[in-house]
């Protein structure tokens, strides 16, 4: 009997001994649950957090800002800004990204002050190209000063010009600063360290008469700058002629802004033209209460019936359209 007894005290031993096992095995399952629950919990306030952030980052598309005074931000390094200087009835425009900028046209011969004070304040002391469109002082009345005051690595000239001073002024300043200056090709794409741009066409094709300043207009560079997905395109003063030259060689036109030619004469910027190139912004350079009457309201209607919104510098004043390569924005200080 005494045997009998020590056995089954062993086995009761044995069972009290897995009992108590069990414990601690459902002591660690409890806290294996917290902690799971607690990393659930963490995630989804994760995902609830990114999902604003990408909200808010998908309401933030194309938009503009701006008003008389307005401060334009700083451009992240991954931004490229496509300023329209407002110089009045002329044109200037400028493309600056973080290592790089390029001047198109250069306003009047008075606009030079205006001219150095933008870029100046944008810390801008070397241009790696400057490029006159066309041969015309609007255009390039104070290309000479800017060649003389800042470093300049090319400058591009058209490819025809009457003999005018303003012309032989900014060879001189070139000459003088010892600036390579050359007449580039369609389909050239000159070397910039962000995006691209291309000469798509400079009138060559376009019968002028020479010894006429006016029909110099059709002899205009015409440029397409792209930026990842976005894309502008600068028109010069190309007239309608011209403009159906360039669509009848299928080039490729389409842009997300259009810099209006002949500062929106009814001469320039046609219906089919304006089909081609789909702009979702159109930037006219024009001067207030100008002896011309530009811009025409029939080139302002054509462009706003094709859905393009329009700016014109006379009423917004300098005009900035940023880009990341996905976006457009638009900022613009008023006119003075």
């Amino acid at each position: 009997m005494a045997e009998k007894k020590t056995k089954t005290k062993r086995k009761t031993a044995r069972v009290k001994k897995t009992r108590r096992y069990g414990t601690r095995y459902a002591a660690d399952g409890d806290t294996l649950k917290g902690t799971l629950l607690g990393l659930a919990i963490v995630i989804a306030f994760v995902a609830v957090i990114a999902g604003i952030i990408w909200i808010c980052g998908g309401l933030g598309g194309e938009g503009e800002s701006g008003s008389g005074g307005s401060v334009e931000t700083p451009a992240a390094v991954s931004d490229v800004k496509v300023h329209f200087i407002d110089v009045g009835n002329a044109d200037c425009a400028l493309i600056e990204c973080a290592d790089g900028a390029i001047l198109i046209d250069a306003g009047e011969y008075d606009d030079f002050g205006k001219i150095a004070a933008y870029l100046n304040e944008r810390g801008i002391e070397r241009l790696n190209y400057v490029i006159a469109t066309h041969a015309h002082g609007d255009h390039m009345g104070a290309m000479d000063d800017v060649i003389l005051k800042y470093k300049v690595d090319e400058l591009i000239i058209p490819t025809k010009a009457v003999d005018e001073k303003f012309y032989n002024d900014v060879i001189s300043a070139a000459r003088s600063r010892g600036v390579p200056y050359r007449i580039a090709a369609p389909g050239e794409t000159p070397a910039f360290p962000t995006g691209t741009l291309e000469v798509l066409d400079d009138g060559s094709d376009t019968s002028v008469d020479e010894s006429k300043s006016e029909e110099l207009n059709n002899n205009s560079y015409v440029l397409k700058f792209t930026y990842g997905k976005t894309s502008f395109l600068f028109t010069g003063d190309a007239e309608r002629k011209y403009e159906l030259e360039m669509l009848g060689k299928g080039e490729d036109l389409d842009a997300d802004v259009l810099k209006v030619s002949h500062h929106g004469s009814n001469d320039a910027t046609c219906s089919d033209f304006i089909k081609a190139v789909t702009p979702k912004y159109a930037v006219i350079p024009v001067g207030r209460d100008n002896s011309y009457g530009h811009p025409s309201k029939k080139t302002v209607s054509r462009l706003q019936n094709a859905g393009a919104k329009v700016y014109r510098t006379d009423e917004f004043g300098d005009v900035v359209v940023t880009t990341d390569g996905k976006k457009i924005s638009i900022t613009y200080d008023g006119a003075n």
